[in-house]
């Protein structure tokens, strides 16, 4: 996704799908742990307040603002693991779910997005 003609919505779109995938890969974590005596399951959630100079390492670290870091460290700035103790493979399923199709309708908000643009820029 470029950002650069959609600053003010592309960045929180960005970070959204983001979670979204981290939440994705905790909820098929999850499924493959059900059994596990004494496994705690997680959740992936917005940080709701986000230490500055946390956010800021986090941005001169990488290289590029459309690669995206799958490392722990880009988890502890943003988003927040969250424990959940009542897992069953239901709830677990419901989640992923509820994520594919979180993931999806914003994938088609940047696609209709992108088309926009194209379409100012071409003008047809």
């Amino acid at each position: 996704m470029t950002e650069s003609w959609m600053p003010i919505a592309g960045r929180p779109l960005h970070r959204e799908l983001d979670r979204l995938w981290l939440n994705q890969q905790a909820v098929a974590h999850n499924l493959a742990n059900i059994q596990t005596p004494g496994f705690v399951g997680t959740r992936i959630v917005k940080n709701e307040n986000p230490d500055f100079g946390d956010m800021l390492s986090a941005e001169l670290i990488r290289t590029d603002s459309r690669h995206m870091s799958i490392s722990d460290s880009d988890l502890s700035n943003e988003f927040t693991k969250q424990p959940v103790q009542d897992l069953s493979p239901d709830s677990e399923m419901a989640e992923m779910s509820k994520t594919v199709v979180s993931y999806q309708t914003l994938l088609e908000i940047v696609a209709r997005q992108n088309r926009m643009a194209r379409t100012a820029i071409e003008g047809r």
